[in-house]
């Protein structure tokens, strides 16, 4: 066991977990000790002085916690030999941290935001420094003249050697659950005539995103390094500084119901390239200073450059480009929307502890920057605050009054679940059963579109004459029928969340239709083989005959017509072959279709004829009366005597039926 140890001695690189490690597994039995912050506390002593404290602790009982990078093999060993000389019977540990690169990056990241939210950058480390050796800790640092030295410890060194393999640690006492939606700055701004605007469905998606999470966060990415050598609109304005877009901003705000979040950076310092798209430095502070979910399934982000595309891929967010969402604000709460990406396993894997007692806390039940609004803003008009960070971050609010940064800090605390809670709230609170308690803000009436707004300005006599009748479909612009979409959208309310947006669409099978034949006849034709299919069944044109003779598997019915003869299925396949192909008027075979055949009524009193048409030619006619005669004789009438008939020869039917 590790406890047992006298000195237990940290190596390895900046933000690789060696400080937390301590604080959840060795608090309790050793007494932890760091040279570089009893340096920065008073440059004047050196490392006699450090290992004179350690001794001290020893004399006293106490096992020690060297917590350092403890790089070079001479720090280590003059730690090593003075304290031996006077313990001898003190036993060493080496344990030696070896995290992913991605997993220090993403903490150092993480450090910088629990910085923030405690209020705290006096006592920050050099951050310039630390960035430096975690690059010459993975190889990334180019620099002949460097003075820093990585050696590995070894056994000669007197020293047992154990290897720890942090993963990403998050101390916190809420949950990452909060969604967000990402929103590149240069994506949703257009230019016209040298001067810059919000792209005219902004709002819309937005409000459409804000009606299924309206405990998310809208946060303005800003990068001033990206515009200048991958510009969105190549038409756009270069004048993009902060001072510009807050007027933009002010507008914006005025339309939706949350405050919206401005994060933007100014420079690199150093050699720091993590925090620039890109690398995902920026959505991993954001994520640690806002408690996002960047996994979650309605986080979204919406880019216009590469670089940015980039960035959300390596975090795991799922993406989208900006310009195909701002035509179709809709899409942003369909998953069909979205590029959904493969989540590395560093960032998957995150293990949240609870604060322990020694631990400075922060304030994390407060929405980011909500108590400097408070104490800046005056009148509790429209506002904007924003900070300066280290590292050139600029974090900043932006709203339209006081009220509506209350009711969101409210709404998040009465939605955000502690880490000792089972599951998350936010993801399984349908959004109509939180209530507000304050009425329903002004701004959630100005919500409404651009098109309901100029709908309720249509002078009443417009509105009487058109009455409730609605423009045809084909008469609306395709603007209007989105604009519609969204409108209703915004009135029906949230959608249940029992319907995951996420779940696979289920794709109809094709039906494969058989290949058909169609004859087709004219009137001519139609009227002949009528008259053969009656002169078949022993009727004739001059005088009723009765069927039941000919057909005596048929039933008597009354007498009818002839235009009104119904028609039934045949029994079976062989039934229906058996009868003539001349009783089709017009046929549609397949290879699974059961030929019809006629019911004949009992009696026919006259046939008719067609108003305005010679019904038969007179060598028909002739032919017809032969036939009466033999009929009449008692004779069978054959197929060859109907083939001598002048009417078409359909005989080719019967092969394909």
């Amino acid at each position: 066991m590790d406890k047992s140890y006298d000195v237990i001695m940290f190596y390895g690189p900046p933000f690789g977990g060696k400080t937390a490690y301590f604080y959840h597994f060795l608090r309790e039995t050793h007494q932890r000790v760091s040279a570089s912050e009893l340096f920065q506390e008073n440059p004047d002593i050196g490392l006699r002085q450090v290992i004179l404290k350690i001794a001290s602790l020893l004399r006293d009982g106490k096992k020690v916690v060297i917590d350092d990078e403890n790089w070079t093999k001479a720090l280590r060993t003059s730690y090593v030999k003075t304290l031996t000389a006077k313990f001898p019977k003190c036993k060493f540990l080496c344990l030696k941290f070896n995290p992913e690169e991605l997993v220090s990056y993403w903490s150092m990241e993480w450090y910088l935001a629990e910085k923030v939210l405690q209020h705290d950058l006096s006592h920050i480390c050099d951050l310039k420094k630390a960035s430096r050796k975690l690059h010459h800790w993975y190889g990334n640092y180019r620099d002949e003249n460097s003075v820093l030295k990585l050696e590995e410890p070894r056994q000669e060194e007197r020293m047992t050697i154990k290897v720890v393999k942090p993963k990403l640690l998050a101390q916190v006492d809420y949950k990452f659950e909060v969604p967000a939606l990402f929103l590149q700055w240069e994506a949703v701004i257009v230019s016209s005539d040298g001067s810059n605007s919000i792209h005219a469905r902004l709002i819309d998606v937005i409000n459409c995103w804000l009606t299924t999470n309206p405990w998310g966060r809208v946060i303005i990415i800003f990068d001033s390094l990206t515009t200048s050598r991958d510009s969105v609109n190549s038409d756009s304005s270069e004048d993009l500084s902060i001072e510009s877009y807050k007027p933009l901003l002010s507008r914006l705000c005025k339309d939706i119901t949350v405050p919206v979040y401005v994060f933007q950076i100014q420079s690199p310092v150093g050699d720091q390239k993590f925090c620039c798209p890109p690398q995902p430095g920026i959505l991993a502070f954001l994520q640690r200073l806002h408690h996002l979910h960047l996994f979650h399934r309605h986080t979204l982000y919406l880019y216009g450059t590469n670089d940015h595309y980039k960035m959300a891929d390596e975090a795991g967010v799922r993406h989208a480009p900006a310009k195909t969402v701002l035509c179709k604000p809709l899409m942003v709460v369909s998953s069909k929307c979205a590029t959904k990406v493969a989540v590395k396993h560093e960032l998957k894997d995150i293990n949240f502890k609870q604060r322990v007692t020694g631990q400075s806390s922060s304030p994390d039940l407060h929405v980011p920057l909500f108590t400097k609004t408070k104490e800046s803003t005056l009148d509790g008009q429209w506002g904007y605050y924003e900070e300066l960070l280290p590292w050139k971050y600029m974090h900043g609010i932006c709203f339209h009054d006081l009220s509506m940064v209350e009711r969101y800090q409210q709404l998040y605390a009465d939605t955000a679940s502690r880490l000792s809670e089972p599951g998350s709230r936010m993801i399984s609170l349908h959004p109509a059963e939180v209530k507000p308690q304050d009425p329903e803000p002004e701004a959630l009436v100005q919500s409404s579109s651009v098109t309901t707004e100029k709908a309720a300005n249509q002078p009443a006599t417009s509105q009487s004459r058109r009455g409730n009748r609605a423009i045809p479909s084909w008469l609306v612009s395709k603007n209007c029928k989105q604009q519609k979409d969204v409108d209703d959208f915004l009135q029906a309310g949230p959608p249940s969340l029992d319907s995951s947006l996420d779940e696979p669409v289920t794709k109809k099978k094709k039906t494969v239709t058989q290949p058909s034949t169609i004859y087709c006849m004219n009137v001519l034709e139609l009227l002949e083989t009528a008259q053969l299919v009656l002169l078949e069944n022993g009727i004739t044109a001059s005088s009723p005959v009765n069927l039941t003779k000919t057909s005596p598997n048929l039933k008597p019915v009354e007498s009818i017509r002839y235009d009104s003869i119904d028609t039934t299925k045949g029994k079976n396949q062989e039934e229906a072959t058996n009868k003539s192909s001349h009783s089709h008027t017009c046929t549609k075979t397949s290879s699974t279709q059961v030929k019809q055949h006629h019911v004949v009524p009992e009696t026919i009193t006259t046939i008719p004829e067609t108003e305005g048409f010679q019904a038969t030619t007179s060598a028909f006619k002739g032919s017809l009366e032969q036939s009466n005669v033999q009929l009449k004789s008692g004779e069978k009438h054959s197929d060859t005597a109907v083939g001598k008939t002048t009417g078409p020869d359909l005989s080719f039917l019967d092969d394909i039926f």
